[in-house]
């Protein structure tokens, strides 16, 4: 989650891109300096689709969230319920335990690659 966040703000900041439309220049030495970036234009969910490779991360950021926030009361749900909303049942598949460990199943010339 943090870095999906970060990710997201480095990649649209335009104050680390030096990427201003505009600049508005000081007029004393002391004055705040004023960037025209304000947080409340880029959590918007159509910045998903505006913001370039940033909104890729914006997305699963909003995914993650949604999901975490969400995992909490549908497990309390389904227990009260005695109910599954999960309908995938994947009990009747069998794992073969009999498979060797990765460095026995290497022939000579992968060996000599990891070795």
């Amino acid at each position: 989650m943090l870095l999906l966040s970060f990710g997201y703000w480095m990649t649209t900041n335009p104050q680390l891109q030096q990427s201003y439309k505009k600049l508005i220049p000081l007029q004393h030495k002391g004055d705040p300096f004023i960037s025209d970036h304000y947080w409340g234009e880029y959590i918007s969910p159509a910045c998903i689709f505006t913001t370039g490779p940033g909104g890729a991360m914006l997305g699963l950021f909003y995914v993650c969230v949604i999901y975490y926030l969400l995992r909490g009361p549908v497990a309390w749900f389904e227990k009260t319920c005695e109910c599954k909303l999960n309908k995938l049942d994947i009990s009747h598949i069998e794992v073969n335990e009999d498979i060797p460990v990765y460095q026995q199943c290497l022939d000579d010339d992968d060996r000599s690659w990891t070795i």
